[in-house]
């Protein structure tokens, strides 16, 4: 029955199925708990690595070790945990997991749970080497000379984004030899913009026993930024092992800046274009403003492209909102028919807007069409993926808001 349950279409039987599994020592169902763990719903994917922990640990390890590389925050925490479940047989695979770079997070997430005796050389290392690529990465993103070149902008938010990213892994993996109520308290305090909350994150990062590890930290905010022409920063990076900034790395060493398009002039289709030259729009679309570069790419990667002519339909007012789309170029009528069939022209959205995502969000049919004036071409998101980027970006649901929030004031107004 609960075999059955778990390959239910809905997703709470799925859900409610891999929670009954927790505790059970039944070997037949461990390949059924296996198959969660490629579930499209993170929650379920969560379910079946706890299940699959307590129903066959020998069978759990190797495909919880894998599960940590999970892009979602949730499932890799149900991994952890269930490597916690199997206790000093984990620990080694683990500890190993912290060299792949989709890994670290959840490897980090599941050594809090376990106990590290005897690895505490090599997380000591692992912390010092991710202070050292914080400090080498935020050095070169600050030296970036031409703000003016958007791939150059792009490495540059890369570099700055990955120098904090290693950081908080950084401390992260200090705390677990030391120090982690307070070291906890500096990772909070360094994912906020603010510069009072950070510079207690220095205080408190200065105070810490881990200090010949994590000291490197004090010097990136202090001073002032050497500046770094383009030829010998691209030179700086020629080895850089990670694959997204070696990706932004390859689009400022095109030969044509002015070859490459911002958010601000696209005239090439979209579907001539590179998925970095993709990120390179998505940068300057306001509900995606807050996201880091990284995050982009998977946006960027789901998009489908639409070309309209003038007076054509992208939407119908009315229909379920299945959709929604990001204006490349040209310009979108958004209009309402009255309940005498009266047709009127309520707003014009232009490059960059998005228009449609409300729909998506209400789960109600349109309240409005939408029409092409002049050539239009758009990007075009699903309803599945679109529900998965607000609910896994949460930066992105922020900025949903903020466009609403403008669009209501200007409605008002």
């Amino acid at each position: 029955m609960l075999a059955e349950l778990a390959g239910s279409e809905a997703e709470a039987d799925r859900v409610a199925a891999f929670g009954a599994m927790l505790g059970l020592n039944v070997p037949a169902l461990a390949v059924v708990a296996e198959a969660g763990l490629s579930d499209p719903v993170p929650s379920v994917r969560a379910g079946a690595a706890g299940a699959l922990a307590t129903i066959d640990p020998a069978r759990a390890l190797a495909p919880l070790i894998a599960v940590l590389a999970d892009e979602q925050p949730v499932v890799r925490e149900g991994a952890a945990a269930g490597l916690a479940l199997l206790g000093a047989a984990a620990l080694g695979p683990v500890v190993d997991s912290l060299a792949v770079p989709d890994r670290r997070d959840g490897a980090l997430t599941a050594l809090e749970l376990l106990p590290i005796d005897g690895h505490e050389d090599a997380i000591h290392a692992f912390a010092a080497a991710m202070v050292d690529g914080c400090v080498e990465h935020y050095r070169l993103g600050v030296g970036v000379q031409d703000d003016a070149d958007p791939g150059l902008g792009l490495l540059r938010d890369s570099l700055l984004s990955s120098s904090e990213e290693q950081a908080i892994l950084g401390l992260r993996a200090a705390s677990l030899l030391g120090g982690r109520t307070e070291l906890s308290v500096a990772i909070e305090n360094l994912s906020v913009t603010d510069p009072t909350q950070r510079a207690n994150a220095l205080e408190v990062i200065e105070s810490v026993a881990m200090h010949d590890v994590v000291s490197p930290l004090l010097t990136i905010w202090d001073g002032t930024p050497q500046r770094i022409d383009r030829d010998t920063l691209l030179q700086l990076l020629q080895d850089e092992p990670d694959e997204w900034l070696r990706a932004c790395v390859a689009l400022v060493a095109q030969p044509s800046p002015d070859a490459r398009p911002s958010g601000g002039s696209m005239t090439r289709t979209m579907s001539t274009l590179s998925p970095m030259e993709r990120v390179l729009f998505l940068r300057d679309v306001p509900l995606f403003a807050a996201l880091p570069p990284q995050d982009l790419q998977p946006i960027a990667a789901i998009a489908t492209e639409h070309a309209y002519e003038d007076g054509d339909t992208i939407a119908v007012q009315g229909e379920p909102g299945e959709e929604m789309h990001i204006i490349v170029s040209g310009e979108v009528a958004v209009s309402m028919r009255d309940a005498a069939g009266d047709e009127r022209v309520v707003a014009v959205r232009s490059q960059g807007e998005a228009v449609g995502e409300m729909a998506v969000i209400t789960h109600e049919p349109r309240v409005a069409s939408l029409l092409a004036r002049g050539s239009v071409r758009v990007l075009t998101i699903a309803k599945p993926q679109f529900e998965a980027i607000l609910r896994e970006r949460p930066d992105t649901a922020i900025g949903v808001i903020h466009v609403l929030s403008r669009r209501l004031a200007s409605a008002s107004g």
